[in-house]
């Protein structure tokens, strides 16, 4: 089934990086820092679609994490984006915590998007380094998950002294393992059906 790009920006539940595929393909890189009310009625003026706020959102997540290390560095940008990019509305003024679900169906995004993305242990290229504090956010998540030690997904996670038991941890791991991978592979399908323009 091909997608047409109108049908794209129309799906509330598109994933984000079909937003920036569309994007980079329509207006190239120069996108990337450009002001997001210019890209919102660029995208109009082109395609005579009102993206709503939220598709807005998710397509300036991964436009900030091609031009900004600040997803990396700050807990609390790191959770916006999270948030965002799992399709779960955010309140920006409000602290509003991931789960791990979230976390999973997040790192897939950023990853299908920049694939030096630092959470994978195979990435080929140069990883992006987190923080401690993200690092350490993320092992709270995860904590609050019944984990104990860090999943596949994120292994560089940052635990609080905990009693957890580790027996559990495995099945976790690969349960936030299948939640990533589905949903990468499900953007890959998505984005491969998008029709040529």
């Amino acid at each position: 089934m091909t997608r047409p790009v109108i049908s794209v920006l129309k799906d509330l539940e598109a994933p984000a990086s079909a937003l920036l595929y569309v994007a980079l393909k329509q207006y190239g890189t120069d996108c990337i820092e450009w002001h997001p009310m210019l890209l919102r009625r660029s995208i109009y003026e082109d395609f005579g679609i009102e993206i709503t706020g939220h598709q807005s959102d998710k397509l300036q997540v991964l436009l900030l994490a091609l031009s900004s290390d600040s997803y990396t560095d700050q807990w609390e940008v790191f959770e916006k984006s999270l948030n965002i990019l799992s399709n779960a509305p955010d309140d920006f003024e409000c602290v509003n915590p991931i789960n791990a679900e979230q976390l999973a169906l997040g790192l897939a995004e950023l990853d299908t998007s920049l694939p030096y993305h630092a959470h994978l242990p195979e990435a080929e290229c140069e990883p992006q380094c987190y923080s401690d504090e993200v690092k350490a956010y993320v092992g709270h998540i995860l904590y609050e998950f019944g984990m104990s030690s860090a999943p596949k997904i994120f292994p560089m996670a940052i635990f609080p002294e905990c009693n957890h038991s580790p027996e559990s941890d495995k099945d976790k791991s690969n349960v936030l393992d299948e939640v990533y991978r589905t949903q990468k592979d499900h953007i890959k399908d998505y984005i491969e059906s998008i029709e040529k323009f």
